[in-house]
């Protein structure tokens, strides 16, 4: 069959006016609708025939009618609504793909319609922060992994945070997260607990694992992928951000303090010191980088850090400031190995040359009186 309409298709019709053979006719007419091919006086024809056809009583015929229209820019409202609100059958394809369909819309079909045709709008090629909360509060995880796996998607991070809420406990739901583009750096810090609380009940129930063990663990896990995701900060604000739901949470400790300053992540430490002790982060900034010996020594104190951690963060300021990044290939690499050997060499007592066993001595060993979450100074 040819993709147009031809005198032979109406004769096919008025010989044999079966479902398939309407499908067809319907097929071919919405194809050309949309082409925009036809003239004004052909259109007005074409509108009334495409109406007759929305409500033909075979779904098939309706369905292929939707699909061949979905690409369209001009169809008439009340066919876009006809179409729309039809069955699953029908509606699903055309709700997927026509961008005749305003978020009021849109959030109006969600509401009532079914699980289908909510992923439906959830694979839309764009989808807007609107009708993305619309999605989400329909409670329903299947509807939210849809969303989250569509990366035309537009979620807060506000909405994600509900969505961790609601769903946190979806392996599957998170791991769509983590295949996102992009993600607010909070988000990506919850989900690297989420990980981490998985691996840590995996390592009690299934490998008896005692629990201080497996927490200290999962801590280390945590901590270190939490530094990892930092050099997505590409602002002020972001980092200010974390740090403010590291400390909520209770998971702004000393030692993720020490790897985010041994790793190069200063602006982080600088934002962490500066909440923990009420200090303006420029000031806070002035303190740290002193090249003196006093200015890195009174912040330090004020916002209460164990004093056996002390060593590293000085050595981790004074190899910053010594260490230029030099271009070249692993530069980076290069530069946190600089880092590590300097510090290990200050804790030359605890015979190790790895650098966790390290951190979970020094753990170990900070004074019993200071909290292992770190709270701002009062």
């Amino acid at each position: 069959m040819t993709s147009r309409l031809s005198p032979s298709d109406i004769q096919a019709l008025v010989a044999n006016p079966s479902p398939d053979v309407r499908a067809g006719i319907a097929d071919k007419l919405g194809r050309e609708f949309s082409d925009g091919m036809f003239t004004a006086r052909e259109r007005a024809l074409a509108e009334q025939v495409l109406r007759l056809m929305a409500k033909d009583a075979a779904a098939r015929v309706r369905a292929a009618l939707a699909a061949s229209v979905a690409a369209s820019v001009d169809l008439p409202p009340d066919l876009v609504h006809t179409l729309a609100h039809d069955l699953d059958s029908v509606s699903i394809p055309f709700i997927e793909t026509t961008p005749l369909l305003s978020d009021h819309d849109l959030v109006a079909l969600i509401r009532a319609g079914s699980t289908p045709m909510q992923q439906a709008v959830a694979r839309r090629p764009e989808v807007s922060e609107t009708v993305s909360d619309a999605l989400v509060s329909t409670g329903k995880t299947e509807v939210v992994r849809t969303l989250v796996g569509n990366d035309g998607a537009q979620i807060t991070e506000r909405t994600f945070e509900t969505i961790l809420d609601r769903h946190g406990d979806d392996p599957g739901l998170a791991a769509e997260i983590v295949e996102r583009q992009s993600l607010p750096l909070t988000v990506a810090e919850r989900l690297v607990t989420l990980v981490a609380d998985e691996m840590r009940q995996r390592l009690i129930s299934h490998h008896k694992v005692p629990r201080h063990v497996a927490d200290r663990l999962a801590e280390q896990s945590r901590e270190r992928a939490t530094v990892d995701i930092l050099g997505q900060a590409r602002e002020a604000q972001n980092i200010a951000e974390l740090v403010q739901q590291l400390r909520g949470t209770g998971r702004l400790t000393p030692t993720l303090l020490m790897r985010a300053a041994i790793t190069g992540d200063l602006r982080f430490c600088e934002e962490a010191l500066a909440q923990l002790t009420g200090l303006p982060t420029h000031k806070a900034w002035i303190l740290i980088h002193d090249a003196g010996p006093l200015g890195l020594r009174a912040i330090y104190d004020r916002a209460k850090l164990p004093e056996v951690l002390y060593p590293a963060f000085r050595v981790a300021i004074d190899v910053f400031h010594e260490t230029s990044f030099d271009g070249g290939p692993r530069d980076i690499e290069r530069f946190q190995q600089r880092m590590v050997e300097r510090v290990l060499t200050q804790y030359s007592e605890i015979a190790t040359d790895d650098l966790e066993y390290l951190l979970g001595r020094l753990s170990e060993l900070s004074d019993p009186a200071q909290p292992r979450v770190l709270q701002a100074a009062g």
